[in-house]
């Protein structure tokens, strides 16, 4: 199992969403396992579950696609809250 610092968890319970603790852990596991890459999440919503993935993401691209997109502020937030992990984030509101 993967031990994340308890300062992540007070920031993760921060982010607004729907994203249990339970469902964050089976993220955390999982991501910890993807090779190095190109990572995609769609429905990213207010980016809870992609700023607990680029935890343990190891480096590469992460793009992230929700219609929520469309308000550029929203965008903002959650590109530097996932880009502070290290990863090289990119936020798009639509698939086209």
């Amino acid at each position: 199992m993967i031990e994340i610092k308890l300062a992540i968890w007070d920031k993760f319970k921060k982010i607004n969403g729907a994203l249990s603790v339970a469902e964050a852990c089976f993220i955390l596991q999982v991501a910890s396992e993807a090779p190095q890459g190109v990572y995609i999440e769609c429905g990213v919503a207010y980016g809870k579950s992609a700023f607990i993935a680029s935890q343990v993401l190891k480096d590469g691209i992460f793009y992230l696609v929700d219609p929520m997109f469309s308000d550029k502020q929203l965008e903002t937030i959650i590109e530097k809250m996932v880009t502070n992990q290290g990863k090289n984030v990119y936020c798009f509101p639509n698939f086209s």
